[in-house]
């Protein structure tokens, strides 16, 4: 069993604050995992970003430089491929190319559970040049209507099984239901933003955190070295779209042109079932929190 850990990422902190109609930051770190030249050396390059950034210099570019500019760059290479069990890379560039002809900018929200058509979903989103919100079917009514009044999208994209849900949850929201329809072509537009991620909060109301294209993809890049991700990886999904987990989950492996094995909560929380999962599925890559690792090493040793 080979493992990594992203814990020397996260262990730096960045604190801003305002004080004399001026904007301060200061950044925090742990000289275990960073050195003092290191953390210097981001903060002068931060400073520079950020004062392209006010000077109106930096901005995307192209859809190189976002998710699924890269994404459809696999489907074109490799069409045939499957990107996400039932559905191959060619498939998922033409029906998110039909579902993005129905979006519009600057945030949609996607309630759908892992599988193919939250695929389609998150990638037509990106495709028109809006953010996605993800919602996980799982929460209950309150939690997904507090998110769709704090996200103020444009649209709630759904799969059928949970369109009536949709409907009842959406009021005067337009719901689009994600379906077979292709296109050879749709819009590839470029936003700022990826996705907006919505976490419980130090209140209890849920708190979007937006993230860009640059800023995930930093990640995910990062990602695929550490773990090795390439197109012959089998990658298990087993978070909710809601999760941040979910982002590594779906996004590396397709950036890579390799192949997503989504698996149902039940399975997931069961180590035997999932165990036998992984086995079946010849899956070659697998991240999970240690404690439910730890269950899943058990249940290996158990089936021998």
């Amino acid at each position: 069993v080979r493992g990594a850990s992203a814990s020397g990422f996260t262990r730096l902190g960045l604190i801003a604050w305002v004080f004399d109609g001026r904007l301060h930051g200061s950044f925090n770190h742990t000289h275990s995992h960073l050195r003092p030249e290191t953390a210097r050396a981001w903060s002068v390059r931060y400073r520079a970003l950020l004062e392209r950034v006010a000077q109106g210099k930096e901005s995307a570019s192209g859809t190189a430089d976002t998710i699924h500019g890269r994404v459809l760059e696999r489907c074109a290479d490799h069409p045939q491929r499957t990107a996400i069990e039932g559905l191959s890379y060619g498939d998922v560039a033409r029906r998110s190319a039909a579902l993005a002809l129905r979006l519009s900018p600057p945030r949609v929200a996607v309630l759908a559970p892992p599988g193919g058509d939250a695929v389609v979903a998150l990638l037509a989103v990106l495709r028109c040049g809006a953010a996605y919100v993800p919602i996980d079917p799982e929460w209950p009514d309150r939690r997904v209507a507090q998110i769709l009044t704090a996200g103020r999208p444009t649209a709630l994209v759904t799969t059928a099984p949970l369109e009536a849900r949709a409907r009842s949850l959406a009021g005067d929201l337009p719901v689009r239901v994600v379906g077979d329809e292709e296109a050879d072509e749709g819009p590839l537009d470029v936003g700022s933003l990826a996705y907006v991620m919505f976490t419980s909060g130090s209140t209890g109301r849920p708190k979007g955190v937006m993230v860009s294209h640059r800023a995930a993809l930093s990640f995910l890049d990062w990602v695929s070295r550490v773990f090795g991700v390439t197109e012959r990886a089998r990658f298990l999904q087993t978070s909710s779209l809601g999760f941040g987990g979910s982002i590594r989950q779906i996004w590396s492996p397709l950036l890579a042109g390799a192949t997503i094995h989504p698996v149902s909560r039940e399975t997931a929380r069961d180590p035997d079932a999932l165990a036998a999962f992984i086995r079946e599925r010849d899956i070659t890559i697998y991240n999970s929190v240690p404690a439910m690792a730890m269950h899943l090493l058990a249940a290996v040793e158990r089936s021998g």
